[in-house]
Parts: structure tokens; C-alpha cells; sequence
């Protein structure tokens, strides 16, 4: 619920990132190559660009990281646009039966020996069918055992040339598409299809979505779905890419052994781009749905057809573009948040592309209060009207230009840490749109030339030509908003009224206010380390733990995997369970409201936002069920600056009132708009009904708890959780060298109050789910369909932690799932998807849990339920092949050599060792342990950690039901 809302809080406040348009439009430009000039951009030439002579195009780079695995993606310029009238929707469905037999791996074959090499479908193996294009992806692919990265190669050829497509499968697989189509139904498909109905009724894309229609899945002839493949799988249109610890040359040799053999079969279809053809007047689409979470309206106004950038100088123009909609988005933020009665709850001005990447629209959003639909739009106008008159002030400048050069450098810094993904989605898109891709040097280089380039007048003569030149009388207008509540939804004709009458030349220049000060807390006294220690040194754990003399313990881990990352976590015991029972509807909204408004010290949260312009130093903190944390992340440029935040949080917390003022109407917007959320709705259902309806366990907080926030109660019940900073442990995990570090962790830490006592300890209240079997049905949803989305709960199981149990349990919990989507999915076709959650729980006490999840027609929940507890006997009894649990274990180990490589994981591993009172070494054994992981282990594990006992069984149908419509999907489909 906390991260729920959070989102909400951070879309309403958002800006378009300054960092983010500036290397979006480095990284990605869309770029066709050209003669070398001095303005020309050049490819990035650690990558092997080629093509075979059947056309087939390759990208392979050697990158090291993670060492011993790659990225293997291979895209085909083939989506549901290219489908004839009776294929629709086959694109998508042959992405699917391309896993289901090939020539030499018949059946699920293909699958099932990725999946026993470690590389099991879902997260590693997956594929995605679009408007224009297909992609294939293997991910995590071992590159230390030769045989494993050829077999890998040798199979994604096999599904782009040598699918058997057996009738049979395809009609088991209509089952599969039918169930991904029911699931993925909801308000964002609603309001797709509408929209796409409204502004593009003639267009080929508002009659090729790539989940097709009911009628055409259930009925296609077998053949035309051949026919698709025979057509467009074709090296012509196929782009292989390589990424990871590989040498260039023997890959090179090897795609030309497997793919040169692909032909370009005689009197294929040429492939021709469809353009998106919009109405040619101003039109407006209206939706009120039940779900609607605010009242939204977004105006868009088409924009000149781009041509494809290729030189520097086209960077650094789409750049000052994109400079001038971060700026105002900056200036829309401080209006949501700094003004009690603005009209919106959420605002910004932007272009974007619309389903093609040719098609670009100039987009002004905004979610407003009830009934405020022409103040709020009125004011978002005025502060266009306002930036465009008097432009940018240099103050907001020098903020930008020393933000975007303190990123460059960082980005730079880390150039070398960059992932095997992020490179081959970056040629992959080069394939796909001639997006350009360049070299680190290049990135800097054309950052520092745009900045030092930069002028406030020339920015500022951008502003008043075309950037933000608005002509009305051509747009679109999509407004969405709860049903019943369309009122006030502005008519086209009220936008253009409207914006007439605010008149540029009466509006003031906006006035830009510098922050004095910094940020250096009055520290009384400066500790002292007292005692420092190597943890389990034997195990090379590189973990030091420091006693401060004010009794603060603080674990540090340096580490070399990525320059300029330091993350951070400190954690201490009591959390909700701690305060009084009063308290618990404010501290649902405690984060939101202190890390979102609140400041520090004699700054307000404005002014932290400018002090820390061109700073990595980031701090926040949560009061969860059973533990209160700090989360943040540095560098060590910044780290003197994050250690006074740090200090300062525990305190000098600063309230704002006339900001919470602000954001309590955010909060009740987003709070009274989540109960419209079926999901949401369910979700608490299921918590109040395990939770036997404990006073201690809330649910959302009604429009009346938001009203009574007050800064009092937040501050106190700051200070009872974090009042005594000897009751945390500290963790830092990072690029940095722990000698370095003691002077701020004596100063900043060491000089903070604590009291010595016992540490906290969580109170157990005895929230427990009830003792029985619980089958409830909730009816929630405006989309009328056959569907369900069920969710099974097992009783959880007390048992004390021990390594080899939870290796057991998650090694037994893959298997689980593999075995349920084997025979609910791929036998009965029943699901699209199923899985299997859960882990170990230590507090308030030790127990193992586990939930079953899956969406189906209403009519399939208690086959499937039955079904479930089928597999789980079959299990139980040692009837499944004992390969399903060495490829679990082969992906697990995998999966480990690369997160020791992570800092993320290692604050995790701190954290949570922590937590559960287990020593922080022993990481040694992990590969021992679960490598004599047997069948045997995984019988007990199914007997021990679930019991058919005491099942809750919760499932979640439309509040109306119908029988099934034609259906169509929005942009994109994933397996």
C-alpha cells in the first residue's frame, strides 16, 4: 500500500528529468548513418555491426558484465500490422507457438532443455509481438560452458526458422491466447481501444492490435498462421544481437555456421511502413469508467513530421527542447506542492511519440479536483503562456547546466559498469528504428560541447519561436474520468474560450529565489570509533563492523562492482507494532508526507531540492509492520553531503504546514481514487479477511484521517521511531574505502544523541488468518467479462530458519510452478499465466508462506484449484523429473555468481540477515547447500510447507458478466 501511494504522490509531482531528456536524446536518436563530417554523428565501435548474405543483420560486443553470461535478443521487422484480414492477431499467436515444437526439439523441448541449462522461461526466456515488430530474448546465458551459449544460439534459430506449427498445438494454444487476452483487459485496454477509435478510426494500427480478436483466435485455419511465418520470418527482416563475456570473432563464426543457411523464400510481401493516420479536425474522446483513478484530461497537438536526426547540432536542438519542458514541469511541481488551493493535482507539458516513433505530439496533462476542470486548465495555460513570454531565468539555468554537468561526469564514471541489457536493447532499437547508439567518449563529449554552447538567450528565442507554439485549432482531446463525474469535462470549444483569455502580456515574470546556506548541522560533540572488527574474515567477507562511541554500530562493505554507487540502509525493530493503535492511520501516511514535504534543518523541502542540484545524495525513510528503516544512496563526491541529511533526519526534521496543506489533497485524491482500483479493492479485502479484521490492521485511510494529519502527531511519531539512533544498525555497501569514511561516520553519526538501553523488539499482537477454510468471492471491476483472478493462500508454516529450509522452500517453489504451468497452462490451457509467491517471514515470528495466483475464466477456478492440489500430490509423492530440480538449481547458482556482483544485493543481504538474527557470513556455503538440494528434499518440502488445511481461497470476478466479446489488446504482448 505504502509504494502504492507513493507512486501516486510522485506522479502527481513530477517533472520531466533533465538528465533523462538529455542522454535519452544522446542514447537514442533516431539516425540513419551518413558521410563523416565534423557535425556527423559515428556508431559506438566496440560493437561488430555486419550482415550475413541472406540479409540477416548482427551486433556482437564482448562486455564483462556480469562476467560469464550474455544477452541474446533476436528481432524480426514483423508485427500484427503485417497480418492479412484473416490473421488477426496470428503475429502475436506465432510468438507463442514458436516455443511449442520446433524440427529438433519437438513439443516443449526447446524449453525444457533451456530451462534444465538454467535459462527457464519467464524472466530469462521470453518474447514480445508489437504493431511493427517481433522480439525474442535469452537472458542470463552461460558463456563459461561453450556447449550451453552454442545450444542456446542453436535454438532461437530453430524458433525464427524451423517452428513445426503442429495443429494440434495451435489449438491447445488458442486456450493460452484466450486467457492472456481476458487477463490483460482493464481500464488502460478501455481506454486504448477508445482512443485509438476516436483520433485514428481509418488508421491500419486501430485494426491490427496485436492480441487480435476472439473470433480470429478461436477460429483462424491453421495454415494462414504458415503462411504468416512463411512470409515474415525471414533473414531479411532478422536482427541478431550478442551482448556479454564473449570473444567477437568465434561468435561471429559461429552465427554464420547456424544462420547462413536462412533463405529469403521466393514472391514474399515487401514490407512497408504504415503510417498512423489521424483525423484531420479537433476531436474529443470522453471516458468515464468506474475505475478511473482522477479526473485526467491530456490536450495534444500533432507536430511536424521529424526527420530522423544525424548530426550533432539535431542533439543539441531535441536537448534545449527538452531543457525548456523540464523547467516548467519544475515550475508546475512547485505549484502542486507549495500552493493549498491549486487546481490540479498533477501537471506537465511535454512531447512524446504516440504508438509510433514518427509521430510526435505536443502534450498538455493534467488531473484535477473535483469541479476544477477550467481553473485548471486556465492556470496550466497561464504558466505556458508564462515561461513563453519571459522565458527561462538564469538562476534556473545555472541549477540545470550544473545538474546535467555533475551527471555527465558520473555517467561517465561508470561506463564500464554497464549491463549486458542495457547494450543489446540499444541495438536492438538501432535495428529496429536506426535509433543511434554512441561510444561513452561520444556521450560526454556531445553533453559538455551542449552545455558550454548553451545561452539563456538563445534558450529563451527557442521558447518564443516554436517550442511551445500552441495552435488550437487542431487538437486532440482525451479527458478521463470516474463514471458519473463528467460534469465539468472541459467541451473543446470551453479549451479554446478559455485559453483566449489569458492575455501573455499581463502575466509576471516567474521569480526565481536562490537558497542561501548549506546544509551542516550544529553538531555538539564528535564521536569516536571504539572498536572496529573484520567479520568472518576466513569467508573473505569484506564486511567491517565499527562501534562509535555513542553506542552506533555501522557495517561497512566496500566494494569495486560500479564506480560512484554507495547504498545505504539502517534498521531497527519495534516499527507499527510499537505505537499506539491511534497512531496507525497517520503513519500510513507518514513517508509521504515527510520525505515528500517536510525539509530539514532551517531548509524547507524547496530549498533541498536546489541545494542538492548536481548531488547523488538521497535519504528516506518508512515505518513498516515490524521495523522502522532509512534507505538512501551516494557517492563519495557527495558523501559529506549525505551524511548532514542523514544527521539532519534524526534531528531536525523541519514541517512545513502550509505544504501538507497541499499534499492532503493529493493524498485524498489518490487514496479516494485507489478504492476504485479492483485490484487495490481486492487486495485489502484479502488483508482485512487474513487479518481477522485486527484493529491494528488498517485499511486505507478515509478522507476524515487525512484531514486530522497534522504535523504534531507526524514529528512525535518521528521521534518515538527514530528518536534513539542507537537502537538502528547502519549499513553502507559500496565504491568507497572504509578509512576515508570514519571521519564523517565520527562526525555525523558519532555526535548523535542515543540512549543507551536494551534494543527494541517488535510486539507480537496476535495478528493471525483464521483457522478454517475461507472460498469468498469479490465482485469488483467495470469490465464486464467472463474472467476471475484468483488467489490461493496457504496456511503459513512455523518453523525456526535454517539455510538448507529456505533453499529448500524457493528451490521447491520453482519446481511447483514449473509442474502447475506444464499442466494447467501448457496441457489444459487454462491460465496464460500462474505462480507461485512466497518466502520466509520472521516477524513477529517464524513461519514460511505461500500464495498461488492466476487469472482464468470464472467457469475454470475450481477445476484449476483442483488441478493445483493434483501437481502439489504429484510432487508429494516423487512423480516429476528429477531434471526440473537440476535446472532450478543451475539458474539459482547463476543467478547468485551475478548478484555477489551487486551491491544491491548485498545491502539486502545485511538487512535482512539482520532482521532474522543470522550471522552475515556463511554466504560460502549457499552453492554446497543447494547443489545436494535432492528429490527427496523437494517430496519433504511439498509435505512440510503446504497443508490443504486452512485454505483461503479469494477470487476477484466483474461486477457484471457477459458472455466473451471480440476482443483487442493495446501495443504490446509479452509471453
Amino acid at each position: 500500500m505504502k509504494s502504492y501511494i507513493v507512486k501516486m504522490i510522485q506522479c502527481n509531482t513530477k517533472s520531466i528529468g533533465v538528465i533523462g531528456f538529455l542522454w535519452a536524446s544522446i542514447f537514442f536518436l533516431s539516425a540513419q548513418p551518413q558521410d563523416p563530417g565534423s557535425d556527423s554523428l559515428r556508431l559506438d565501435k566496440d560493437v561488430l555491426i555486419g550482415k550475413l548474405k541472406n540479409g540477416l543483420s548482427y551486433y556482437i560486443r564482448k562486455n564483462e558484465k556480469p562476467e560469464n553470461r550474455a544477452e541474446i535478443l533476436l528481432g524480426i521487422k514483423a508485427g500484427s500490422l503485417y497480418e492479412d484480414e484473416d490473421q488477426l492477431g496470428l503475429a502475436h499467436i506465432l510468438e507463442h507457438m514458436v516455443f511449442n515444437g520446433t524440427k529438433s526439439f519437438p513439443g516443449t523441448e526447446s524449453i525444457d532443455s533451456l530451462s534444465a541449462m538454467g535459462i527457464p522461461l519467464g524472466k530469462h526466456v521470453n518474447a514480445v509481438t508489437s504493431f511493427d515488430n517481433t522480439y525474442y530474448k535469452m537472458s542470463n546465458v552461460p558463456t563459461d560452458k561453450e556447449d550451453i551459449f552454442q545450444k542456446a544460439l542453436f535454438v532461437i534459430k530453430e524458433w525464427v526458422s524451423e517452428a513445426i506449427l503442429d495443429p494440434q498445438e495451435i489449438d491447445k494454444e488458442r486456450g493460452v491466447v484466450k486467457e492472456e487476452w481476458r487477463m490483460r483487459k482493464g481500464l488502460s485496454e478501455r481506454v486504448m481501444n477508445q482512443l485509438i477509435k476516436s483520433f485514428m478510426p481509418d488508421s491500419r494500427h486501430a485494426k491490427r492490435l496485436p492480441i487480435g480478436t476472439l473470433e480470429s483466435i478461436n477460429n483462424f485455419p491453421h495454415q494462414r498462421l504458415k503462411d504468416f511465418y512463411q512470409d515474415w520470418y525471414r533473414p531479411d527482416l532478422m536482427g541478431l544481437v550478442v551482448v556479454g563475456d564473449v570473444e567477437v570473432k568465434p561468435v561471429l563464426n559461429l552465427i554464420e555456421k547456424l544462420f547462413s543457411d536462412l533463405k529469403v523464400p521466393d514472391d514474399v510481401p515487401p514490407r512497408v511502413e504504415y503510417p498512423l493516420e489521424f483525423v484531420s479536425k479537433s476531436t474529443r474522446c470522453l471516458i468515464e469508467d468506474k475505475e478511473a483513478p482522477a479526473r485526467f484530461t491530456r490536450i495534444a497537438l500533432p507536430l511536424p513530421e521529424e526527420k530522423p536526426s544525424a548530426t550533432i547540432s539535431e542533439i543539441h536542438e531535441r536537448s534545449a527542447r527538452d531543457l525548456i519542458f523540464s523547467v516548467l514541469g519544475e515550475r508546475l511541481s512547485e505549484i502542486i506542492l507549495h500552493e493549498e488551493n491549486a487546481p490540479f493535482l498533477s501537471a506537465d507539458v511535454g512531447q512524446d511519440v504516440f504508438i509510433s516513433n514518427d509521430v510526435r505530439q505536443l502534450q498538455l496533462d493534467f488531473a484535477y479536483k473535483e469541479e476544477k476542470a477550467q481553473e485548471a486548465w486556465k492556470r496550466l495555460y497561464t504558466e505556458v503562456q508564462r515561461i513563453r513570454t519571459h522565458g527561462i531565468t538564469q538562476g534556473e539555468l545555472n541549477l540545470i547546466k550544473k545538474r546535467i554537468a555533475n551527471q555527465i561526469e558520473s555517467r561517465y564514471a561508470k561506463r564500464n559498469d554497464r549491463r549486458n541489457a542495457q547494450f543489446a536493447s540499444q541495438y536492438l532499437r538501432h535495428f529496429f528504428t536506426g535509433a543511434y547508439f554512441l561510444s561513452a567518449e561520444d556521450q560526454k563529449n556531445h553533453a559538455e560541447k551542449f552545455l558550454e554552447n548553451l545561452s539563456l538567450e538563445d534558450l529563451n528565442a527557442r521558447l518564443l519561436e516554436e517550442t511551445l507554439k500552441i495552435d488550437l485549432d487542431l487538437i486532440y482531446v482525451l479527458s478521463v474520468v470516474p463514471e458519473g463525474e463528467a460534469k465539468d469535462v472541459l467541451s473543446i470549444k470551453e479549451i479554446k474560450k478559455i485559453a483566449r483569455r489569458v492575455k501573455p502580456s499581463k502575466l509576471q515574470a516567474y521569480e526565481y529565489k536562490e537558497v542561501e546556506g548549506g546544509l551542516e548541522p550544529n553538531i555538539l560533540k564528535i564521536g569516536r570509533v571504539i572498536s572496529r572488527k573484520e567479520l568472518f574474515p576466513e569467508e573473505n567477507l569484506g564486511v567491517t563492523e565499527l562501534q562509535l562511541s555513542n553506542g552506533i554500530k555501522v557495517f561497512l562493505k566496500p566494494t569495486d562492482f560500479k564506480n560512484e554507487e554507495i547504498r545505504f540502509s539502517a534498521i531497527s525493530l519495534g516499527g507499527e507494532s510499537l505505537l499506539r493503535i491511534q497512531d496507525l492511520d497517520e503513519v500510513q501516511m507518514y513517508s509521504d508526507v515527510v520525505y515528500q514535504v517536510g525539509g530539514l534543518g532551517k531548509h524547507t523541502q524547496r530549498d533541498l531540492k536546489k541545494l542538492l542540484t548536481g548531488k547523488k545524495a538521497s535519504l528516506k525513510g518508512f515505518i513498516d509492520s515490524y521495523t522502522e528503516e532509512l534507505e538512501g544512496s551516494t557517492r563519495m563526491e557527495d558523501i559529506e553531503t549525505f551524511f548532514q541529511i542523514l544527521h539532519l533526519n534524526f534531528t531536525e526534521i523541519r514541517p512545513d504546514p502550509k505544504t501538507l496543506a497541499a499534499i492532503k489533497s493529493i493524498l485524498k485524491s489518490a487514496y479516494e481514487g485507489a478504492l476504485n482500483s479492483p485490484d487495490l479493492h481486492f487486495q485489502q479485502i484479502i488483508k482485512k479477511t487474513l487479518a481477522q479484521n485486527h484493529p491494528r490492521s488498517r485499511g486505507l485511510p478515509t478522507q476524515k484521517e487525512i484531514d486530522d494529519l497534522n504535523w504534531e502527531n507526524l514529528l512525535r511519531i518521528h521521534q518515538e521511531r527514530f528518536g534513539n539512533p542507537a537502537d538502528f544498525a547502519f549499513f553502507l555497501v559500496g565504491s568507497f574505502e572504509v578509512e576515508k569514511l570514519i571521519p564523517y561516520l565520527e562526525k555525523y553519526i558519532g555526535s548523535l544523541d542515543t540512549i543507551p538501553q536494551n534494543k527494541e523488539k517488535p510486539i507480537d499482537h496476535n495478528i493471525r488468518p483464521p483457522q478454517k477454510n475461507i472460498s469468498l468471492n469479490i465482485k469488483k471491476g467495470a469490465d464486464p467479462k467472463a474472467a476471475a483472478k484468483t488467489r490461493l493462500y496457504l496456511e503459513p508454516v512455523e518453523l525456526p530458519y535454517t539455510e538448507k529450509k529456505s533453499i529448500a522452500f524457493n528451490v521447491f517453489k520453482e519446481v511447483f510452478q514449473q509442474e502447475l504451468i506444464a499442466e494447467i497452462r501448457e496441457k489444459n490451457s487454462d491460465v496464460y499465466s500462474i505462480s507461485v509467491n512466497g518466502g520466509y517471514a520472521s516477524l513477529p515470528y517464524g513461519r514460511y508462506e505461500l500464495n498461488i495466483s492466476f487469472s482464468s475464466s470464472i467457469d475454470r477456478v475450481d477445476p484449476i484449484i483442483e488441478d493445483i492440489w493434483k501437481v502439489h500430490e504429484k510432487i508429494s509423492l516423487g512423480n516429476f523429473p528429477e531434471e526440473k530440480i537440476k535446472g532450478v538449481i543451475r539458474k539459482k547458482i547463476a543467478t547468485r555468481e551475478t548478484n555477489l556482483k551487486k551491491n544491491g544485493f548485498w545491502i539486502q543481504h545485511l538487512t535482512r540477515a539482520y532482521t532474522i538474527g543470522k550471522p552475515f557470513g556463511g554466504l560460502n556455503q549457499y552453492v554446497k547447500i543447494i547443489e545436494a538440494i535432492s528429490k527427496e528434499d523437494i517430496q519433504k518440502a511439498a509435505q512440510d510447507f503446504i497443508s490443504t488445511e486452512n485454505i483461503k481461497d479469494f477470487t476477484l470476478i466483474p461486477e457484471e458478466q457477459e458472455e466473451e466479446q471480440d476482443g483487442e489488446e493495446n501495443k504490446s504482448e509479452e509471453k
